[in-house]
């Protein structure tokens, strides 16, 4: 499940002091990784890096080689791409062309993300239509709208649990007065992704498989945090590069592979990135292919903590934090 503008220190799981996270919190197998970074804080440039071996530096926009769902699809796994992001063609976006090499690609909110359109709960009745396809083996893709801004276009009226949110007003990021309300409602978008993702595992759970669920953002946010004056993303703030991830594995996973799930619990707080994605996913279902470098996976005995570099070089826990937003400069 890729995620959307999601922070870390904004879920519960994490320690924070709203209940943004309840039903996670009380689901069994869950790893929430506290120390994610994701090298950019640009959706179309962060997403390939998820899906795919392209490096955390590469500036080039469309990709050179296929992405995860290539690489499930060549051992055996029948494919499926279900997305609320706008749905644009192969010729305009990088994510469009890994999102094509599925076997099965379904863009249910035509809207985007500029308007308030379908919530992300459309999901569920598509990724249960996919699960009953009854594949021996399956990889999803669930590319979700999350926190993208507006905030409070992205959950429905039962979910705007902190208030006042500004729901249903035009409300602008780049108002510092609107402070409360852009907190308000951004907390309100995470208990409402949190409703998602417990809604999905608990169709996994269902169906009593070997299964894991694997959700991480593609980038972080900054909402005038403190005395901070900027909102949004693209800032190059710490703020922008820290993302939310989160593992769930099925108790049938955890019988079979009981190393990788002890592994995933204890670098839960370890410097991850979000470049080890494609290695890590790939061990976690078991996949083994030539070149393979275990390294990189979190899963994996041969794990190890490897530098942070950010997409203009700069060496993510190496680099200082400039002034009350963060800025990220060169040490």
């Amino acid at each position: 499940v890729i995620g959307e503008t999601l922070r870390p220190d904004r879920l519960q799981l994490n320690g924070y002091n709203r209940a943004t996270t309840p039903r996670l919190a009380g689901t069994e197998n869950v790893v929430s990784f506290t120390d994610m970074v994701s090298p950019w804080a640009w959706t179309r440039m962060s997403v390939p890096v998820i899906l795919s071996r392209k490096a955390a530096t590469d500036q080039r926009y469309f990709p050179t080689e296929t992405s995860l769902v290539a690489a499930f699809k060549e051992a055996g796994f029948s494919t499926s791409w279900l997305s609320t992001q706008s749905p644009l063609g192969v010729h305009d976006s990088s994510i469009a062309l890994h999102a094509s090499e599925a076997d099965q690609v379904q863009d249910l909110n035509p809207v985007g993300y500029k308007k308030e359109g379908f919530y992300d709960d459309i999901l569920l009745p598509a990724f249960e239509r996919v699960l009953q396809q009854n594949q021996q083996k399956q990889f999803i893709v669930v590319h979700t709208l999350g926190s993208h801004f507006s905030y409070a276009d992205r959950y429905p009226e039962a979910f705007d649990l902190f208030t006042p949110s500004g729901k249903g007003q035009l409300i602008s990021m780049h108002d510092q007065k609107s402070k409360a309300l852009l907190n308000n409602a951004y907390d309100n978008s995470v208990a409402y992704t949190d409703f998602v993702l417990f809604n999905l595992i608990k169709q996994l759970e269902k169906s009593q498989s070997v299964s894991s669920l694997f959700f991480v953002s593609d980038h972080g946010e900054n909402i005038f945090d403190g005395q901070c004056a900027k909102s949004g993303h693209g800032h190059n703030t710490e703020r922008d590069y820290r993302v939310a991830s989160i593992l769930w594995t099925s108790d049938a996973y955890n019988l079979l592979y009981p190393q990788k799930k002890a592994l995933a619990e204890q670098r839960r707080q370890q410097p991850l990135m979000t470049s080890s994605v494609f290695h890590s996913l790939l061990d976690l279902a078991d996949i083994q292919y030539p070149d393979q470098k275990l390294s990189k996976s979190w899963v994996n005995p041969e794990w190890r903590p490897a530098s942070r570099i950010l997409q203009q070089g700069l060496d993510f826990d190496k680099a200082s934090r400039v002034g009350e937003c963060l800025e990220l400069k060169a040490p």
